[in-house]
């Protein structure tokens, strides 16, 4: 007979799976990268400056000016390709794709194990 486990104790075992991946090299990785990118001014000052104007382009989107908001949208891109210039977003973007990739093939293996189980107990009955 299988083992049965409360929610809290399958919790549990979420946080230890959790801590495994925290240590997964691709994760550590991806964490570096993000710091690195914090600590990074131009890339900073670049992100502050993409979020500043994608909020004027919603504004000026809103009050119908449609020559300022092209304006600002023409901006915008040139900082989105200033700050895809730099090395260090570039791998910070293919860390993110990495893990991200990752966690979702954990999460398509836990739920095909969990269907799985489901249509066998189905057939055994």
């Amino acid at each position: 007979m299988k083992k049965t486990f409360t929610s809290e104790e399958v919790l549990q075992e979420g946080q230890k799976l959790a801590q495994i991946l925290q240590n997964l090299p691709e994760v550590v990785y991806f964490k570096q990268c993000e710091k690195k990118l914090r600590n990074h001014k131009e890339a900073t000052r670049l992100i502050s400056e993409i979020k500043r104007l994608q909020k004027e382009i919603v504004n000026l989107g809103h009050l119908g000016k449609n020559k300022a908001c092209k304006q600002k949208e023409d901006e915008l891109y040139a900082c989105q390709q200033k700050l895809n210039a730099i090395p260090l977003v570039a791998m910070f973007f293919q860390a993110q794709e990495e893990i991200n990739e990752l966690f979702q093939n954990i999460s398509w293996l836990l739920t095909q194990a969990i269907h799985d189980e489901i249509k066998l107990q189905a057939l055994q009955k």
